[in-house]
């Protein structure tokens, strides 16, 4: 992604308000992304020359966090590494009720750079042992919070056999009276 210089903006609006051109055909001429353009245009109709100021996020600086907070969630870690970083949020809460505290995605960033956070599978790694034979293996779905068409709350459980892809049956429940042959 390319940052567009103030000139560049006021080209765009330059185009739009004294020569009229559509904010497509200004996108195209000047290769800036539609959005962009007619962000600006927004943002000029609105606050004028001012709000074509860039006003990125990213320039903003981060929440320092203190050493403590870090620390002691690095010691969590260490201690307990089944915990993840939401939980050990939790715990930091309590100790800590009046410090910021980053956020998950950060605590767990620490962690991978500390060598804390266990490396993950991308692809879980898949059983050789399938179905050889119709009725080997038998798959159960279950599908809740479901409605019947009369509106009733249900839920599906559908048998399906692993070898030959067969839907074996299927039941609803609660079972309706309709359903169940019940007079």
């Amino acid at each position: 992604m390319q940052a567009h210089n103030q000139e560049k903006r006021m080209e765009v609006i330059r185009l739009y308000t004294q020569e009229g051109q559509p904010m497509s055909k200004i996108s195209t001429e000047l290769n800036i992304s539609y959005t962009s353009v007619r962000e600006w245009i927004k943002r000029y109709k609105n606050k004028g020359v001012i709000g074509l100021v860039p006003s990125y996020k990213m320039n903003q600086r981060p929440t320092i966090y203190s050493k403590e907070i870090i620390e002691a969630a690095v010691t969590y870690k260490k201690t307990h590494p089944d915990w993840g970083a939401p939980f050990i949020l939790i715990k930091l809460k309590d100790d800590f009720p009046d410090l910021p505290r980053p956020k998950a995605r950060w605590l767990q960033q620490i962690f991978k750079k500390r060598g804390l956070q266990a490396k993950r599978n991308k692809i879980p790694q898949a059983s050789n042992k399938w179905a050889k034979h119709v009725f080997d293996r038998v798959q159960v779905d279950a599908k809740e919070k479901m409605k019947t068409m009369d509106g009733q709350d249900c839920c599906y459980l559908n048998f399906v056999d692993e070898f030959s892809g067969s839907e074996l049956d299927a039941f609803l429940f609660p079972l309706c009276s309709s359903l169940s042959g019940a007079p």
